[in-house]
């Protein structure tokens, strides 16, 4: 699910990581303020598992993604698989308070509901669109709502 001004309203997506990435030319279609001229998308990733590997994978490595967007940040528990995958030390984020200050344009978590409960409405504060990755973060209908007022009232990039 992510949400934006525009639809103030949670898009349940199901898709496949890369899938997912060859989709996103389309910035309009998270959010209006996001359409970015010369310049690339920035991603913040939150969990660095299967999925969370793929997306960096898709953004690292494939020329047709890697054109339009960058990986900003990868947060993930556990340095192994940050360690293994050859992430660099200045794309770590050590401390998950740090996210919304890291400038991304589109936050994407895919590590655990709390981390949504955590840090949905405090990236969107800060401009920045946010995908929801584990659905049962929306489960707890104070966390959702929360999500959706936030996504109305701020201005996202």
């Amino acid at each position: 699910a992510f949400f934006t001004r525009s639809s103030c309203r949670a898009e349940t997506t199901i898709y496949q990581p890369l899938r997912f990435f060859k989709t996103l030319p389309h910035v309009h279609m998270i959010s209006p303020a996001a359409k970015l001229v010369g310049s690339k998308l920035k991603v913040g990733l939150l969990g660095f598992g299967s999925l969370g590997q793929h997306i960096y994978e898709a953004i690292s490595s494939d020329p047709k993604i890697s054109s339009k967007r960058e990986v900003q940040f990868v947060w993930n528990r556990s340095c192994n698989a940050l360690d293994h995958h050859g992430v660099p030390d200045t794309l770590r984020l050590s401390d998950l308070d740090d996210a919304p200050s890291r400038g991304a344009d589109i936050v994407i978590e895919v590590s655990h509901p709390n981390v949504s409960k955590q840090l949905a409405v405090k990236v969107m504060q800060a401009g920045g669109n946010f995908v929801v990755g584990s659905p049962t973060a929306l489960a707890d209908h104070d966390t959702e709502l929360s999500m959706r007022e936030t996504a109305a009232q701020v201005e996202i990039r």
